[in-house]
């Protein structure tokens, strides 16, 4: 397995969805509004977030760095992954974590803003198709 596979497995990163007029069934904690190249920190579950976002062309181009928190005595944390993803203007992308804690980036049309918010996914009955 390469180091770039282990480094997502080890943060528990489970997905990154594009998603267009779609929302996945959640609850949402808390909304933030990011101006481009401006960072923003979120704790999701065990799971530290940096990221920050660069507008072109009409995209929010948004790395998010993800890694393991730190305990109360400020130790334990880890660099974990980076992510980059491209999102259209009007567009999300989500990112999940195995706990169910997962960070919903929206950019706004003409990418002037994104918004931030941390949710908890609800599971849902599967079907076979």
């Amino acid at each position: 397995m390469g180091s770039a596979i282990k480094s997502v497995a080890t943060v528990g990163v489970i997905g990154l969805a594009l998603m267009g007029g779609a929302k996945p069934q959640a609850y949402a904690d808390e909304l933030r509004s990011v101006r481009p190249a401006r960072g923003v920190m979120i704790d999701v579950g065990s799971k530290h977030t940096v990221s920050y976002f660069l507008t072109d062309g009409g995209k929010c181009n948004l790395t998010v760095m993800v890694g393991e928190k730190a305990d109360d005595n400020g130790d334990n944390a880890s660099v974990g992954a980076r992510l980059k993803v491209s999102i259209d203007g009007g567009k999300a992308a989500v990112i999940e974590t195995a706990e169910g804690k997962s960070l919903e980036f929206s950019c706004a049309d003409g990418a002037g803003s994104m918004s931030v918010r941390t949710l908890d996914v609800v599971a849902h009955s599967l079907t076979k198709g």
